[in-house]
């Protein structure tokens, strides 16, 4: 059928069903659902970001990463902190350029394969974001959209109007900016007033403090481990960060740090400066004939500027607080903002930090992982903590291929690949199985992945949210069909795919079942086999000796070595195995349970190359006992 008019949209408000020979382009999955309940004709991204593109787009990231770096400054507070404020402002640049390149090259191949005659987007209206991400509302998206009708001369539609109904939804800016502001002050006299009670608590204890950055990823568990089995050494949660999304203005700038507010308010008029002259750049910053530098240079000066600007005061205020508390240790695990700003600090006062990183790091095996994990790791394994704890040999790997000063501390699993209870475990059987799949002979599949949502997107070594719910999709049908099979999907909801958005998508079955509330590590051990594309659930599974099937992505990614299973062809028992295409799904699946690599069966010496053995590992608190005695 003939596409007369081409819609582009990534929020459901104004979307209708549209005529017949509308078609409709939604970005993300929410979208998605909804105009497939009107009865729209909608086609999701996966046709129109390939792995042609996700190389594509990753090379040209790189080649503006390095203007960027080369041609952006950042002054010194001289407290010891160089690297972090060039990359947090890194961070965000690149995920902002990945949102442009992603977009321009799914409207332009669309634009190509349907040839319209119109093309309709939402134009932005008065709205103004106050995040770091791109959203929705600031609607970008029909920027590009009708750069690209411009260029290939096809009549273009504004839908805005349809949204200026959801826009007085939002309050007014100055208002949000205004209680932002309340909040932000109000966080600091807050750090005061901790800052002066654990000076006091502490200012006459011979044995220093232990900080941990943060209690997600089962930092809390470690924490309470820690606190038994040192009871004589005091344990606290670092406050903050306490960064902003607004202006600061001057005289809070000067109150709040006068020290160093004229070299703070410098570093603003450079950014200032910087994102001028980056919107001067129409065609370095531009794919598929698309020129994004103002939309960039209108998000830096709108948020990134003033975010960073809180980061200088912030470091300030950390500074300070280190020299006050003189904490014996900080242990992190990567995931905060200000992680490499608390390790530069620490290195400078001679402060032991260590990294327990929650993620997965591994080797990587071409030019396009090489892009990606070198940025990917850069507040992780690449940050100068004075030591790193590594969990498994995959992260060997990676300190091969990006070296590092750091001391290195081989470990078990601490944050993660724990054993569950053998109650909750017990269970979860029951309420996941049901009495119908209790039987011996019943075969369980996991999956669980980590998708990145369209503002945050890591091209090549993750998935997009439209190739995630195609690779569960292609699973779902396969398993439905095979006889005393279960698959699990391990959901964890985002802002762009909800329970709902699931559910919608995925063709649940007594044979294919969710799980949201039960904890992960239970879940994963009922598994035969896990599958995924890029998490670190794939490490849990390793050191659980459970095997893998890497599956998802359209083929592309490898995230660790694996033998590759086609149709037909012989398998022997691997740890890790990995299929391309959806035909060869149901082979690989039966002839790897066949294997029966699980339970009492599983062959240790499969396994052996993801687990430290004993003998090269030393408990955590072997290394906190040698630093803060």
């Amino acid at each position: 059928m003939k596409i007369k008019k081409l819609v582009f949209v990534d929020n459901i408000t104004g979307c209708g069903k549209g005529d017949a020979d509308t078609l409709y382009i939604a970005l993300k999955p929410a979208a998605y659902s909804y105009l497939k309940k009107q009865g729209a004709n909608v086609h999701s991204t996966i046709n129109y970001f390939t792995n042609d593109s996700h190389k594509k787009a990753l090379e040209k990231s790189e080649a503006l990463m390095k203007w960027i770096r080369r041609e952006l400054k950042f002054k010194s507070l001289d407290i010891g902190v160089n690297r972090a404020y060039s990359d947090l402002f890194s961070f965000w640049m690149r995920l902002e350029i990945h949102y442009f390149l992603w977009t321009t090259e799914i409207i332009r191949n669309a634009a190509i394969l349907h040839k319209p005659e119109i093309i309709a987007a939402a134009l932005p209206g008065k709205y103004a974001s106050m995040k770091l991400s791109i959203e929705s509302e600031e609607c970008y998206l029909g920027t590009l959209a009708q750069a690209m009708a411009r260029n290939e001369n096809i009549e273009f539609e504004n839908l805005s109007k349809s949204r200026i109904k959801h826009a007085k939804n939002f309050p007014d800016i100055d208002t949000r900016r205004i209680k932002h502001l309340i909040k932000f002050i109000l966080k600091y006299v807050k750090f005061y007033i901790w800052q002066r009670v654990l000076y006091f608590r502490n200012m006459n204890n011979k044995k220093r403090p232990v900080f941990f950055a943060t209690m997600h990823y089962n930092m809390h568990s470690l924490a309470n481990d820690l606190k038994k089995a040192i009871p004589d050494r005091k344990f606290y949660l670092f406050t903050g960060p306490i960064l902003s999304y607004t202006k600061i203005p001057r005289i809070f700038i000067k109150m709040f740090e006068r020290r160093f507010a004229k070299t703070i308010l410098g570093q603003k008029e450079l950014l200032d400066g910087f994102a001028t002259k980056l919107g001067k750049e129409t065609t370095l910053f531009s794919s598929n004939g698309i020129s994004f530098s103002s939309m960039l240079s209108h998000k830096i000066k709108a948020n990134i500027t003033d975010h960073i600007i809180s980061f200088y005061l912030w470091t300030a205020k950390l500074d300070s607080c280190l020299d006050i508390i003189k904490p014996g240790m900080v242990i992190s695990n990567g995931n905060r903002s200000d992680d490499i700003a608390l390790a530069e600090l620490c290195l400078r006062k001679k402060i032991p930090d260590i990294l327990i990183s929650h993620g997965s790091h591994v080797c990587p095996k071409n030019k396009y992982e090489c892009i990606e994990w070198g940025e990917h790791g850069v507040a992780f394994l690449k940050a100068p903590f004075s030591s790193l704890v590594l969990q498994s040999p995959l992260a060997e790997g990676y300190i091969k291929a990006f070296p590092t000063q750091s001391n290195i501390f081989r470990s078990k699993p601490i944050l993660w690949g724990k054993p569950a209870e053998p109650n909750i475990k017990a269970n979860l059987s029951k309420e996941l199985l049901e009495l119908k799949h209790e039987k011996q002979n019943v075969k369980i599949i996991v999956h669980a992945g980590t998708p990145k949502m369209s503002n945050n997107l890591r091209l090549y070594v993750y998935e997009t949210p439209d190739e995630y719910l195609e690779a569960l999709s292609d699973l779902a049908n396969t398993v439905k069909s095979m006889k005393e099979t279960v698959l699990i999907v391990k959901f964890r909801p985002s802002p762009e795919i909800s329970v709902n958005n699931l559910r919608e998508r995925i063709p649940f079955s007594e044979n294919v079942i969710l799980s949201v509330e039960e904890p992960f590590n239970a879940v994963l051990e009922m598994a035969d086999v896990l599958i995924s594309f890029s998490s670190t659930t794939i490490e849990e599974a390793l050191q659980k000796k459970i095997p893998v099937l890497l599956y998802g992505g359209q083929g592309r990614y490898k995230h660790v070595s694996a033998g590759s299973i086609t149709l037909g062809d012989p398998v022997k028992p691997e740890a890790v195995y990995h299929v391309e295409n959806k035909q060869d799904l149901k082979y690989a699946i039966k002839t790897i349970l066949g294997l029966n690599i699980n339970g009492k069966n599983r062959d240790n010496d499969l396994f052996k190359p993801y687990i430290y053995p004993d003998h090269e590992t030393k408990p955590l608190l072997n290394l906190i006992e040698k630093e803060v005695g």
